[in-house]
């Protein structure tokens, strides 16, 4: 997978935004339990207070079901 991260200037530094893309196929298929697991981990070790994280769109609707999954694994 390949990401772009920016997190906010100035006085506040506690949220981030993390854009998820896929190397082979982009805005096709699920990122996986395995894959979503290894960045909720990433993100739990980040000092954030919200990190907001844009998927991969795509015809089958697989990033609704990744970004509710991603939660609940933050959650």
């Amino acid at each position: 997978m390949q990401f772009l991260i920016g997190t906010s200037g100035g006085a506040c530094r506690d949220f981030a935004y993390v854009r998820l893309h896929r190397r082979r196929v982009p805005y096709s298929g699920e990122y996986g339990a395995t894959g979503l697991r290894e960045w909720a981990a990433w993100m739990r070790d980040l000092p954030l207070r919200a990190a907001h994280v844009y998927l991969d769109n795509d015809d089958a609707g697989c990033a609704v079901r990744d970004a509710i999954a991603l939660q609940e694994m933050l959650a």
